[in-house]
């Protein structure tokens, strides 16, 4: 029986992606249908930790997509995942004729599902080999059938087989830094506070409003309000009175945002503890 070419150059493909994956990161495949969560991998990155013997310690966590090609990935039936899991979603896209491997960043996923997401009937990433600011990544079309949204996909970084050691630190340091910031950003989404924070080439930040942050937003307030009053506290047992003035603002202004914050025990002991430190 023979086997359709395709099929195989596709699982080459996955090959080559889990062999360069590993020289950055710790990767997993699912080994059943049963744990399938819809990605090709699931990695780790990790960090050396020099000495005798080099330790590979595991850091953040992110999900990948194997093409390739870097044509328009249709994303819609991913939806299930990209909005309820905060992991950071990656394509890699393979070359094999170069043995190199394109990692595309899902830097704006998560803030176009939440902008856009509403009777959305088709879901598409775009990798791009440019950079792109927030205002231009994300583009949507409305129909009379629901809504159709293309987001980019920015190019993060290119490597290969023969990739030198020094040059896989630098991939590792800028895959590390991409994932942590996405990580932030679909947390924040998760837990209903819509903050994000975007690089270049504009950095950038958006806050989105709606029943969702609307059910979460005072609690927010007074934990910043908790930080803020216990991080005045340190500086003044460090300081003394060098933060009084601030002290005084803060609790002028905490006096009129106070009747409408939920009650918080532990607020009310870290602002009793300022006000007699």
């Amino acid at each position: 029986m023979g086997q359709l070419a395709i099929m195989r150059a596709g699982w080459n493909a996955e090959r080559l992606a889990e062999y360069l994956l590993a020289k950055v990161a710790f990767v997993s495949q699912p080994t059943s249908v049963a744990d399938d969560i819809g990605l090709d991998f699931l990695c780790t990155l990790f960090q050396e930790i020099p000495g005798r013997h080099t330790q590979l310690t595991p850091t953040l966590p992110f999900g990948i997509q194997v093409k390739s090609s870097a044509r328009p990935l249709r994303l819609t039936k991913y939806l299930s995942l990209l909005t309820r899991s905060p992991l950071p979603f990656m394509l890699a896209v393979v070359d094999m004729q170069k043995n190199q491997l394109t990692l595309y960043s899902g830097r704006y996923v998560r803030y176009a599902l939440d902008l856009c997401g509403a009777q959305l009937i088709s879901f598409t990433g775009v990798p791009i080999n440019h950079s792109v600011d927030v205002e231009s990544a994300v583009r949507r079309t409305d129909t009379k059938n629901g809504r159709r949204v293309r987001v980019c996909l920015p190019r993060l970084v290119t490597y290969g087989t023969r990739t030198q050691l020094a040059s896989l630190k630098d991939v590792r340091t800028a895959v590390e830094s991409e994932v942590l910031q996405v990580g932030l950003n679909n947390y924040s989404s998760a837990v209903k506070q819509y903050l994000y924070r975007f690089p270049k080439p504009r950095a950038a930040t958006r806050v989105l409003a709606g029943p969702g942050s609307n059910r979460v937003f005072r609690r927010v307030m007074a934990d910043r309000m908790t930080e803020y009053a216990m991080n005045l506290w340190w500086l003044r047992s460090e300081r003394g009175d060098a933060v009084q003035d601030e002290t005084d603002a803060f609790f002028a202004a905490l006096r009129e945002l106070k009747p409408y914050l939920p009650q918080s025990p532990h607020m009310n002991r870290v602002l009793a503890l300022l006000k007699h430190s």
